[in-house]
């Protein structure tokens, strides 16, 4: 079957506009700062259930191993960045406390700064900053994510394509603008080389061909953007792996719709609306052969350079083509929970 590259689909069309948050309608940015209110009195820091873990399950691959093999490409430079958004405070530390158990890396002039970004104001345990070893901890609070470049330029900090890691766990599901939220974050993302893990969150779009409402999901906007990504599934965690090209603008075809879809049919975690400009990348094969093992869908290429930094494992992880049954969701997904995929899809044990 036919390997399907995102970046070897030539090159896209102009169009007339394309997605920027400054764009957003007012109704939205109205919705956007209520569910700010209702968030930054709570606690930072506060019980995550089972995702306020030392770890995440990035499709079985470890982040303190994303972040040394990055490093290990790069032996001349001694600044790195990581970004937690919508943080548990608890990841940090470990991530912290296994960077700094590596001989290798101490052994190096090496700052490590991970910025843990939460819309909740800090708990009185948990210190603004924090250092330790090699590594550097810069703890936001009250933290407007969905504001994200705003934010960030109001506290004096620039990290605009310094990012060498940016983890998001069950928070886009929760914003009314995921997409202009997601976009913020590729924005910070070091081109040619920094990595963003992203799950999945629901919009609604209106056709470029049609005026059809539907409900929508992450891969649709990565097949908009035209940049390399990976989809993979691991213990009910649907994940995606971005990388942003170098010398390449992300571009999304797509525009705000100040109208809302039919209240009886709109979904509590899908509040924004897009209008699509372009229809996105469709040449996509109809089957998949389901593997016993993780299997990551989608650019080959990233696939193979994380295979050669030692993040993918044969034994382990595996490639696959993208399906047409990936593009929608079947059922709407449940409020707060990650988008669960199709039984089918989902990897077998041994």
């Amino acid at each position: 079957m036919e390997r399907l590259s995102i970046t070897a689909l030539g090159e896209r069309p102009p169009a007339t506009a394309f997605l920027t948050p400054k764009d957003r309608p007012s109704p939205l940015k109205a919705r956007i700062d209520t569910a700010f209110r209702q968030v930054e009195g709570k606690s930072f820091g506060s019980n995550w259930g089972r995702f306020g873990s030392k770890n995440y399950q990035l499709c079985a691959i470890e982040p303190a191993a994303i972040l040394k093999a990055l490093i290990g490409k790069e032996p001349l430079r001694q600044v790195f960045y990581v970004v937690d958004v919508g943080t548990n405070s608890i990841w940090s530390r470990s991530l912290s406390k296994h960077l700094n158990k590596d001989e290798e890396l101490t052994s190096r002039d090496l700052t490590i700064h991970i910025f843990d970004l939460g819309g909740e104001k800090l708990s009185e345990d948990l210190l603004p900053e924090e250092r330790s070893g090699i590594c550097h901890i810069h703890r936001y609070g009250s933290f407007k994510i969905e504001e994200l470049s705003l934010a960030f330029s109001e506290k004096g900090v620039n990290l605009r394509d310094r990012v060498d890691l940016c983890v998001t766990r069950c928070c886009l599901t929760h914003l009314c603008d995921p997409v202009g939220t997601l976009l913020q974050m590729l924005d910070l993302i070091r081109p040619g080389s920094g990595l963003l893990f992203a799950d999945e969150f629901a919009y609604y779009s209106e056709s470029a061909s049609s005026r059809r409402i539907t409900l929508r999901n992450t891969l649709r906007i990565l097949l908009h953007t035209r940049i390399p990504f990976l989809q993979g599934y691991f213990k009910d965690q649907m994940t995606y792996i971005v990388q942003k090209p170098r010398d390449t603008a992300i571009l999304l075809p797509l525009a705000y719709q100040t109208k809302e879809p039919d209240p009886s049919d709109l979904h509590p975690r899908a509040a924004t609306l897009l209008r699509e400009l372009e229809e996105p990348v469709t040449t996509l094969p109809i089957e998949c052969r389901i593997e016993r093992m993780i299997t990551f869908r989608g650019d080959f290429a990233l696939f193979e350079s994380l295979r050669q930094m030692g993040l993918i494992t044969p034994a382990l992880h595996k490639h696959a083509p993208l399906v047409a049954s990936d593009m929608t969701f079947a059922t709407p997904p449940p409020p707060h929970l990650p988008v669960p995929i199709a039984d089918a899809d989902r990897p077998h044990s041994a």
